[in-house]
């Protein structure tokens, strides 16, 4: 009996261990999307074309140097929120770096059917 008991406890505080780690990242990136939203006026809103991968999208403009977060008030994940990580977000340079992303992140057809870049605003 005791052979069953011990691994069904260690199974037990792991999944209790990531359902806290899960929850803690949730909150907190719902809290960096809403400090996006409320503190900056340069935030910009940008709809991820279909058939391209929104979380691809979000690294790709983190390695740009820019903050990019899914809307959590939207309950499609397809709509990012972002803005300058050091200085205010300039729309042309965001436009650069989307476009290079949307480069090498859908094949084919697809490629030659994405819309060029516009943001929510426009």
């Amino acid at each position: 009996m005791a052979a069953i008991l011990v691994p069904v406890i260690i199974i037990v505080i792991a999944l209790v261990a990531g359902a806290i780690t899960a929850s803690r990242f949730v909150r907190r990136e719902r809290v960096h999307a809403n400090a996006l939203r409320r503190g900056r006026e340069d935030t910009l809103r940008y709809q991820v074309p279909h058939g391209q991968d929104p979380a691809a999208v979000v690294v790709g403009l983190t390695r740009a140097g820019y903050d990019a977060v899914p809307d959590p008030t939207v309950g499609q994940t397809n709509e990012l929120l972002i803005a300058g990580q050091t200085e205010p977000t300039d729309r042309e340079s965001v436009r650069r770096a989307l476009a290079g992303i949307t480069q090498l992140n859908l094949e084919g057809d697809e490629l030659a059917s994405v819309p060029p870049v516009r943001f929510m605003d426009e």
